[in-house]
């Protein structure tokens, strides 16, 4: 058994590396978060910026450990904006590691050692489907990542503290003295879990309330904690610290959030049952998965065919949870562990739907649904261990292995579903839909997928959009639909550059402002700016002078973007008199030079 177990884990890792293999040397995709993972601070690994990573106010996520993960990225590779195999790789070492440890869980949930090849195939199943692309491929992702490993990392070390190396199904509490025997590994595997909670908790805020409900769990169904006040301390600074973290993230987010969209809870409604029933449609249909995610209206507009589709399958999840219930109600009053997995479910249900929180603005991710995947897959294997027993499930499994190989190859050569998708569910053409086709075409350009005469007609329909949005939001009859646009432009920009920076300059609006901050930006690490752009050098010096701004502090970055843009952008002599004083600075004198600017407004 042991034997079949470590041959089907070494021929599955080497033919899941070589399945992602062709994606990994592709740069940042056009809408991952290239000015994230390209921070100033993360790009050399120095006692300066790993402390300025574990400050307040550098991102509006406080999430550090996820940022000295891409101080790993810089120091294998220097240029990941056109080959990002660092940071796909870095990803890839994470997932496996959740692998491996998802599978010792599912080994202690079957409660055998001869379960072990069971064990094995469910993990592959779920490692193999192409499900996890948008995780796995999006440098961005690594938060989700790192903190599924940290979560996983908590459970495994806390069952294995208090349950010794025994495979026993965790439905009881153990004996005091099963750990007495090995206090010295008990208090190693707490110490582990302990880690797990940090590393999740502060790589991305995913998993804080099952963090939160598991460790309550633990201290009402384990008497042990009882007779060792250590272990009692032990979960109490982990409780403190997971509700700590909930109350700084709040702090954080009542002061500056960029992702807060504003749209009614009906619509919110809708969006989040459009992307349940897209997830689940994904399961067997991956391209409806494509790596695609827009943060503001009309999404659902364009989705909606899946909200009823969503629906049905929410419904389903529920009523399968009243089931178990009202089916083991008697076994849940006597066992407490039976209240874990569908306690957990049930966490992974109200995970998938961020949606519904008026502080996110992402309706739809792949990878939002990676917990409720998860979580569902240790319940159903805890509810039907018994019939994983019988050797003719076996070979369901294995067809399970074999079905999402299948679906991963199929998926391999099908990034463009997304743009069929818009196509077939738009009904009619709008500036948003077109929008995000030309995003898509944008990457299937970088990904040699379209051909040469097509990719001529990018800049065209760019400018076509940007013709469209240019008379203001205020003077258009639908001034949602440039919205999708305006969140789009810095990185659409490259298609016509003079166009876009002559653009920028005279739409004297509010949403300018952000638009401006990230087109310099972009502007910082794009060649285009010197070979494509005929700048002046009051220009060049207004651009370098943006980026120095939001490089000097990020907690006075968004003052002195609106101050220099209220002063200069829209103001051509202004602008030269101000760019002229600051010719010859070095960088050590940038944050005088935008202090200056800054103190000359009210």
């Amino acid at each position: 058994m042991k034997t079949f177990s470590v041959q089907w884990w070494l021929a599955a890792s080497v033919l899941w590396w070589v399945l992602y293999l062709p994606a990994l040397p592709e740069g940042f995709f056009l809408i991952d978060d290239e000015r994230l993972a390209g921070a100033p601070q993360v790009r050399h690994f120095t006692l300066e910026s790993v402390s300025s990573i574990f400050e307040l106010g550098h991102q509006v996520d406080y999430y550090p450990v996820r940022d000295l993960s891409y101080i790993l990225d810089w120091s294998w590779g220097t240029h990941l904006e056109s080959n990002a195999m660092p940071a796909r790789v870095q990803n890839l070492f994470w997932f496996l590691g959740c692998a491996l440890l998802i599978f010792g869980l599912l080994r202690r949930l079957l409660g055998s050692p001869q379960m072990t090849p069971v064990a094995s195939l469910i993990t592959l199943a779920w490692l193999m489907h192409p499900i996890h692309n948008e995780t796995l491929l999006w440098v961005s992702a690594r938060k989700d990542v790192l903190a599924l490993f940290g979560f996983l990392l908590f459970v495994w070390c806390a069952l294995k503290a208090y349950r010794g190396e025994t495979a026993e199904v965790p439905t009881k509490p153990p004996r005091a003295a099963e750990l007495v025997k090995a206090p010295t590994w008990a208090k190693v595997y707490l110490g582990l879990s302990l880690l797990g909670v940090v590393v999740s908790l502060l790589s991305k805020a995913t998993f804080v309330g099952a963090v939160i409900l598991t460790g309550l769990w633990l201290l009402a169904t384990q008497p042990i904690l009882r007779k060792k006040p250590i272990w009692a301390l032990y979960f109490f600074l982990m409780l403190a610290f997971s509700t700590g973290l909930l109350v700084l993230q709040a702090f954080i987010y009542t002061h500056e959030n960029p992702m807060a969209i504003h749209v009614t809870f009906a619509y919110r409604l809708k969006a989040v049952t459009a992307a349940w029933g897209r997830y689940v449609s994904g399961l067997f249909w991956p391209a409806a998965n494509a790596i695609e995610v827009n943060n503001a209206p009309p999404w659902a507009d364009l989705q909606g065919f899946m909200a009823p589709f969503g629906a049905v399958t929410i419904t389903v999840a529920l009523l399968f949870i009243f089931f178990l219930v009202s089916r083991h109600g008697r076994h849940l009053r006597r066992r407490h562990g039976l209240y874990f997995p569908l306690l957990l479910l049930g966490i992974g249900l109200a995970a998938t739907t961020p949606g519904l929180n008026p502080m996110h603005g992402a309706f739809y991710s792949v990878r939002y649904f990676e917990p409720f995947l998860l979580l569902g897959l240790f319940t159903l294997t805890f509810f039907l261990r018994d019939l994983l027993r019988e050797r003719q499930v076996h070979f369901v499994l294995q067809g399970l292995v074999v079905m999402s190989l299948v679906l991963s190859a199929i998926d391999a050569g099908n990034w463009d579903s997304t743009l069929s998708i818009l196509r077939k569910a738009t009904a009619k053409k709008d500036v948003a839909a077109e929008t995000l086709e030309l995003v898509e075409l944008v990457n299937l350009r970088r990904w040699g997928k379209i051909s040469s005469e097509e990719a001529k007609t990018l800049p065209r329909r760019f400018g076509e959009i940007l013709k469209a949005c240019g008379a203001g939001v205020e003077l258009l009859p639908e001034p949602h639909l440039c919205t999708t646009f305006y969140r789009h432009l810095p990185s659409l920009s490259f298609l016509a550059p003079e166009l876009s920076l002559a653009w920028i300059r005279q739409a004297n609006r509010p949403e300018m402002l952000s638009i401006a901050n990230s087109f310099a930006d972009l502007s910082n690490r794009h060649e285009w700016i010197d070979d494509s752009l005929a700048l002046t050098t009051p220009d060049r010096r207004w651009i370098k002078v943006l980026v120095t701004c939001r490089d000097a502090g990020a907690d006075k970055s968004r003052e002195l973007m609106r101050t220099f843009f209220r002063k200069s952008l829209f103001n051509d002599s202004i602008r030269s008199e101000l760019t002229s004083q600051i010719s010859d600075v070095k960088f050590r004198s940038w944050a005088v030079a935008c202090s200056q600017i800054q103190g000359g407004d009210s």
